[in-house]
């Protein structure tokens, strides 16, 4: 039929240009199952009904629409534009930890990644009891609200491919530049810290030779501990622009912390500035309206 046709003329011309394992494989599949479709619609099912490597099919035929309306003039109106699936579950699940940021119900998981029930229930067990990424733990937690149950995390995986050179300035170099005085360093140096820790045992060596390979944890920290910590009280107050009581003195006052033009200082809730070093008041943690 018309598609078929049409995705091996596709095939010919761009199938090259594609990362694809088993390339000639995957698209005879295709082909196959193109015969069989009479619309886009009926594309758009079969790509949705597939049980493995969803994803990559998914690309395939975004590509091949693509195709189509470049080189065709055609007018392609397909859900497989704004639909993403996910090949493998350990991405699948990273996104999820992600998505919950903002508490969601299971219907929500569901629709948003498009899973079955079945696969919705292995992701959501795997995360509440947690998968192992590079010696820290990414997990997830549920909560009840009105009734109804809701699954939320504050985890954000992220994961950068450096060199060496870059590990370096992050980690030795950055060191080197820290204000041991000043408290947010702590935090800081917990990081390179944990960056240090999954490196193997050949990196350690080259950047920190004269240092032994230690154990290093790299447990992830949930952000609500972090910022009733001393330690990350201030850095939260920044990123959320948010108040919290603090002593200084002796005297109770509420403010943020501002950080501009390489200078941190404490806002009141009047909007002053308040005439005293973050470092030396002690943030009543708490009493801190946490979201």
């Amino acid at each position: 039929m018309y598609f078929a046709k049409e995705f091996e003329e596709f095939c010919t011309k761009r199938g090259n240009t594609l990362r694809v394992d088993n390339r000639s494989r995957t698209y005879e599949d295709i082909k196959r199952a193109l015969e069989g479709c009479a619309d886009v619609e009926a594309i758009d099912k079969y790509v949705c009904n597939q049980t493995s490597r969803k994803e990559t099919v998914r690309k395939i035929m975004v590509a091949f629409f693509k195709y189509l309306e470049q080189e065709k003039g055609e007018e392609i109106l397909s859900v497989l534009f704004d639909t993403r699936f996910y090949d493998y579950p350990f991405e699948r699940q990273l996104e999820i930890a992600k998505y919950l940021h903002e508490p969601r119900k299971l219907v929500e998981i569901e629709e948003h990644f498009n899973i079955s029930d079945e696969t919705r229930k292995k992701d959501i067990r795997a995360l509440e009891e947690g998968i192992e990424v590079m010696g820290a733990r990414i997990s997830i937690h549920k909560e009840r609200r009105h009734g109804e149950v809701y699954y939320k995390s504050t985890l954000h995986p992220v994961f950068l491919p450096l060199n060496l050179t870059e590990v370096y300035a992050l980690t030795t170099y950055l060191e080197q530049k820290l204000d041991p005085d000043d408290k947010n360093t702590e935090m800081i140096l917990s990081i390179s810290e944990r960056i240090k820790g999954q490196l193997s045992d050949t990196a350690y060596k080259k950047l920190y030779h004269h240092n032994r390979i230690k154990a290093i944890d790299n447990s992830y920290v949930d952000d609500e501990s972090l910022a009733r910590d001393q330690k990350g009280i201030r850095m939260y107050l920044m990123k959320r622009d948010k108040y919290c009581p603090f002593l200084w003195e002796g005297k109770e006052y509420a403010g943020t912390v501002k950080y501009r033009d390489d200078d941190e200082y404490i806002v009141l809730e009047n909007g002053e500035r308040f005439d005293a070093d973050p470092n030396d008041v002690y943030f009543l943690t708490e009493y801190l309206d946490y979201e």
